[in-house]
């Protein structure tokens, strides 16, 4: 039986930070589980590719949501990443902190921690900023860069239109006025895209070690109590012909990142993690179910126009 410091269920965003800062020091053994495969897949690591990936099974969980009062009572596509990087893998990379007010708020609703003077200088050690003219700028191993240069032109007459009707534009979704229209920043370095796999789990540590693909566990052994440990099996797949079940053992911490998503999916009703611990008698030192962070989704509306051209307008549209 193999024993670990840290077990982290779930490879997504949040589980390939967890992972990196908790390998970061060498002394302790860290061991991340993925229920997807790799993403080393073309379409993964060509930023184009997150049209195809949107509703690809092999790495999108391709959820659907309950019925949506707000929405008049409709089901939406909801995709997830099934995959190393989770979500981070398929999104369509843009880069936004978020608003600086909503931040606050959470804080003035007891959330100590949450003000943005609190989180901002965990975004900018994360950070590294490469500008409009390639000039890079911070440190950090996650990659945000200004694309401007390379987008269509009638960008400026979409945005000088809003500027007419009274709208704010921003120059910078992560600057001091982040609200209003303007162009995203995205995760993509020398062309290619740099999930959170990539900027946060591939570090070169030594005592990191990924399992995938597809690794399901099930807990075999429990032993609650004073030592805190917990035995996990999952199948190890080798060839189509070679598969044996792999225990290990963790030594102090079992975290479970981005895993409430799957099991209310399974059940259709709310889960409540506490009730489950505690019915085998697990201590839970930190809860964050009830954070207002777990209850924002963005909600994307597609306009689209259908229109018969003949075969000289397209000839003109592409003469310009």
């Amino acid at each position: 039986m193999e024993n670990f410091d840290y077990i982290i269920i779930g490879a997504g965003s949040a589980g390939c930070v967890l992972a990196d800062r908790l390998s970061a020091s060498g002394r302790d053994r860290v061991l991340i589980l993925e229920a997807g495969g790799t993403d080393r897949r073309f379409w993964i690591k060509t930023p184009i590719g997150y049209g195809r990936t949107f509703a690809e099974p092999a790495v999108n969980w391709k959820y659907q949501t309950c019925p949506n009062p707000g929405l008049n009572g409709r089901s939406i596509y909801w995709p997830r990443g099934r995959v190393l990087g989770g979500s981070s893998s398929i999104n369509a990379l843009v880069y936004c902190r978020g608003m600086p007010a909503d931040f606050d708020d959470w804080r003035q609703m007891g959330n100590v921690g949450w003000g943005w003077d609190d989180v901002r200088p965990y975004f900018e050690r994360s950070e590294r900023h490469v500008d409009a003219a390639g000039n890079a700028s911070g440190a950090g191993p996650l990659d945000v860069k200004d694309v401007t240069p390379f987008l269509h032109p009638m960008r400026q007459n979409w945005l000088g239109a809003a500027a007419e009707l009274g709208l704010p534009v921003t120059d910078d979704f992560n600057g001091p006025h982040p609200e209003g229209l303007g162009c995203y920043q995205v995760t993509i370095r020398n062309g290619m895209r740099r999930s959170a796999a990539d900027r946060f789990e591939r570090l070169g540590v030594h005592n990191l070690e990924v399992v995938e693909p597809h690794a399901r566990c099930r807990t075999k052994d429990l032993h609650p109590g004073l030592d805190q440990l917990i035995h996990l099996a999952f199948p190890v797949i080798k060839s189509l012909l070679h598969c044996h079940e792999r225990t290990i053992r963790n030594q102090r911490h079992l975290s479970l990142v981005g895993v409430k998503i799957g099991i209310a999916r399974a059940h259709r009703q709310p889960i409540t993690f506490t009730d489950r611990c505690h019915r085998h008698d697990f201590q839970i030192e930190i809860q964050i179910g009830d954070h207002p962070l777990n209850r924002a989704e963005l909600l994307k509306v597609f306009l689209a126009e259908q229109r018969d051209m003949r075969l000289d307008d397209i000839e003109e549209l592409g003469d310009d």
